[in-house]
């Protein structure tokens, strides 16, 4: 082996007796600390996707699935990283993440009857939506699973099930240990292992699903001279959309995001009006229409 050689993942090249890259069976080399950082994550060493993503810069995770995505197919893409989960869902619902979780709650809230354990059972009556317990009362830090689909965000655990609109999800990337949802001015913080990595496989599963339905490059319906409708993708302003201030309305309500100038990400969906201002991005996972308000 070459005393340089380059680790493919994150392309540096080491150098001393202790610190070569490593040949994995694949051919491809890792250094020490890309290996490391990959076994944090629990995936096997080897060179694939999401390897590199938990290795590289979070602004260049996005563009490697781009690259990804320009090089396989999607159903492939889907077969491989979302398989079909042993839980069954309800019809036409498909899943994007399960994983452990936990989170602390009031004692007292907790039911005694147990709750459902099938995703393809619950019906609204079953739902508790049981929050983050308040200062000064007796709580206690439930286990559970922690499941994302297209359609909703389930807790499940013995005695109670929340379940949230994915578009209540708070996507800020900032918290690498816990999945916060806000719904009406309740919070819920779900403690999981790796949260970036439950938000890249998000990402990423929103980005195939575009690709399936033709809707890789942007797609913005102008309906007026005003109003624009939004499909999935991602629209930077002002190369997409304009800068201004504009009003929205939800068609088809699966999440709107606004990446700031500073590449944090804050959820929009719910908002009646938001400031679109330059250097910013949107990141459109459902459909939106969009209309400019007008100058006074």
């Amino acid at each position: 082996m070459p005393a340089n050689k380059l680790c493919d993942f994150c392309l540096s090249e080491s150098k001393g007796l202790f610190n070569r890259p490593e040949e994995l069976s694949d051919g491809h080399f890792v250094c020490r600390d890309c290996k490391q950082k990959i076994k944090k994550y629990n995936l096997p060493v080897k060179y694939d996707l999401f390897q590199l993503l938990v290795v590289a810069d979070p602004y260049m995770r996005e563009m490697i699935m781009g690259n990804y995505l320009e090089q396989h197919n999607a159903d492939d893409t889907i077969a491989k990283f979302f398989p079909i989960p042993e839980m069954k869902l309800h019809r036409g619902e498909h899943c994007i993440n399960v994983c452990d979780a936990s989170i602390t709650v009031a004692a007292a809230a907790i039911p005694s009857e147990p709750a459902e354990a099938v995703i393809g059972n619950i019906i609204g009556s079953m739902i508790n939506d049981i929050p983050d317990a308040p200062e000064g009362v007796e709580s206690v830090k439930v286990q559970g699973k922690l499941y994302e689909t297209d359609v909703a965000l389930y807790f499940m655990s013995d005695h109670f099930l929340n379940c949230h609109r994915i578009s209540d999800m708070v996507r800020s990337g900032d918290d690498k240990e816990n999945v916060h949802v806000i719904e009406k001015k309740l919070t819920f913080t779900y403690a999981v292992e790796n949260a970036d990595l439950f938000f890249m496989r998000d990402t990423l599963y929103n980005k195939i699903v575009a690709a399936q339905a033709n809707k890789k490059q942007n797609l913005i319906y102008i309906n007026s001279e005003n109003t624009m409708t939004l499909t999935p993708g991602i629209y930077s302003i002002p190369r997409n959309i304009r800068a201004g201030t504009y009003y929205v309305s939800a068609l088809n309500d699966l999440g709107l995001n606004l990446r700031d100038v500073n590449g944090h990400l804050h959820d929009i969906s719910s908002y009646d009006r938001v400031k679109l201002d330059e250097g910013t991005l949107l990141e459109c996972t459902g459909e939106y229409q969009l209309r400019i308000k007008p100058r006074d």
